[in-house]
């Protein structure tokens, strides 16, 4: 009964779970009274320390979801500034590339614009050698032009000294008989006819070239003195027969 008496100290000494055994209604208790305080006791504590233990896993989870958001929300701005990072990233690359393309396509422009140059200095390079190879052309013209005149007039020459020394050497035979005179003559007119058959040959040719106005000119009023030297010379011989012919009969009647 002591022992009921001063549960409360008992109890206290038993077990720091359970409150002070003052709060039963009456002091003087069995032991069944106790046990079943204790019980009750016992069932609020657990009432209690479930109460406790939910609220500290709310406060872990709520701890968790907050630690979880803002990782969350770490996350996104990591993400949002990595994204703003290839953003420029890739306007930097646009625009190095836009300033590749501007710098290849003012490279093009100066190899076409080099290249159109060379182009033009080649063409008138071409122009140029043409105009000198023209040049060339005429004055080769021109020379050989020169050279087939100075060559009709040597010819011409010639042939005049020729037909002057035939016609001295036909006034020189005169003494001779009509026969010689006769011979003479007829050689002489083969070579007139040979000399003026090539005068026209060198003047049918000069013209089927046509290389110049001037040398058909000059080629025809060649082949006109030619012309003109052999029907002189024709006259000489006819001359020169004739007066044979009448030395011939004067003797003949003396």
């Amino acid at each position: 009964m002591t022992a009921a008496t001063h549960g409360g100290a008992l109890t206290n000494k038993k077990s720091k779970n359970y409150r002070d055994i003052g709060s039963l209604p009456t002091l003087a208790k069995t032991g069944v009274d106790v046990k079943i305080f204790k019980l009750e006791q016992s069932a609020r504590n657990t009432k209690l320390v479930h109460r406790l233990r939910v609220g500290a896993a709310r406060r872990s989870s709520a701890e968790n979801e907050e630690q979880s958001s803002s990782a969350e929300n770490e996350e996104q701005s990591s993400s949002a500034e990595n994204e703003e990072q290839s953003s420029s990233a890739e306007n930097e690359e646009q625009s190095s590339s836009a300033e590749n393309e501007e710098q290849s396509s003012s490279a093009e422009n100066e190899e076409q614009s080099s290249s159109a140059e060379n182009e033009e200095q080649s063409s008138s390079a071409e122009n140029e050698e043409q105009s000198s190879s023209a040049e060339n052309e005429e004055q080769s013209s021109s020379a050989e032009n020169e050279e087939q005149s100075s060559s009709a007039e040597n010819e011409e020459q010639s042939s005049s000294a020729e037909n002057e020394e035939q016609s001295s050497s036909a006034e020189n035979e005169e003494q001779s008989s009509s026969a010689e005179n006769e011979e003479q003559s007829s050689s002489a007119e083969n070579e007139e006819q040979s000399s003026s058959a090539e005068n026209e040959e060198q003047s049918s040719s000069a013209e089927n070239e046509e290389q110049s106005s001037s040398a058909e000119n000059e080629e025809q009023s060649s082949s006109a003195e030619n012309e003109e030297q052999s029907s002189s010379a024709e006259k000489l011989e006819i001359e020169t027969s004739s007066d044979s012919t009448i030395s011939d009969s004067i003797k003949s009647t003396s």
